[in-house]
């Protein structure tokens, strides 16, 4: 029974941040651009999807799902504070995170200037 609660739990944070994306992206007043980049981190799997079937050049969608991969996305966040509860400090995670994107970002800058 554990298991099936914490799959339908992990399924809602799905959906719940596949409908918070869909609705941001319609009424979002700014740019097709825009709205790809900046609500793309909201659910890695709908954000990687509208990266991909974006306007956006190769390299462009290249990086940033690189970095969206990187970074994982705020449904993911909460999917894994749902699971482990008090186990992990979420500061420290979401920092690495972060940090992870970051380091990627620059490997990607630099292997592109070398």
């Amino acid at each position: 029974m554990n298991g099936f609660e914490t799959i339908t739990l992990l399924g809602g944070y799905i959906l719940m941040f596949s409908l918070i994306f869909a609705c941001i992206s319609d009424c979002w007043p700014f740019s097709p651009l825009a709205k790809t980049l900046l609500t793309a981190p909201i659910e890695l799997t709908t954000g990687l999807h509208r990266i991909a079937t974006s306007d956006l050049p190769w390299k462009t969608k290249y990086y940033s799902s690189m970095i969206l991969t990187a970074f994982g996305g705020f449904c993911i966040m909460f999917q894994t504070k749902s699971v482990v509860k008090n186990r992990l400090s979420m500061i420290p995670y979401i920092t690495a995170k972060c940090l992870n994107a970051a380091v990627l970002f620059l490997l990607l800058v630099l292997s592109d200037v070398i």
